[in-house]
């Protein structure tokens, strides 16, 4: 599940408090204060990317890499409100995580993140994760790649 919607909270400064002593130097007329002038308050500059109207746009990413894991042998577990997919990659080895990661990226070029290393004592398990906020033609790629790396096996 993806929420796209943000509640935004501005407010201006109350013009400070006064303050509370005051610095005696030779050059600025009656000292000033010690916390500066006030200046003119900050700005506050939001910028939007045109082109990104909701995190739709994310959830088509994470349903393009699934489906391109899926063709390629890959089993997708299911994500929300995440930037990565995980997946099951017992049909192509048996080897620890860290392992089967460093063959993937040696022999086809494509990084996946074993989840071994998160835990103190891991689990038995198959499992890399694929970061999915990247262009649609890397994504194409990267499958691309792990297709051919495991039909020449």
């Amino acid at each position: 599940m993806f929420h796209d919607r943000a509640r935004i909270e501005v407010r201006g400064g109350r013009g400070g408090d006064g303050s509370l002593s005051f610095r005696r130097e030779k050059y600025v007329p009656k000292g000033g204060p010690d916390g500066g002038d006030g200046g003119d308050g900050g700005d506050v500059v939001l910028v939007a990317d045109p082109d990104l109207r909701d995190l739709a746009f994310f959830q088509r990413k994470r349903d393009l890499l699934g489906s391109l894991l899926g063709e390629v042998g890959f089993r997708v577990l299911p994500a929300a409100g995440s930037y990565f997919l995980l997946a099951d990659y017992s049909s192509f080895s048996d080897e620890a995580d860290v392992a089967f990661a460093e063959r993937l990226l040696n022999e086809a070029g494509v990084a996946g993140i074993p989840l071994s290393p998160f835990y103190r004592e891991p689990p038995s398990m198959r499992l890399l994760r694929f970061c999915f906020a990247k262009r649609d033609e890397t994504l194409r790629e990267a499958a691309g790649r792990v297709m051919r790396w495991a039909n020449a096996k």
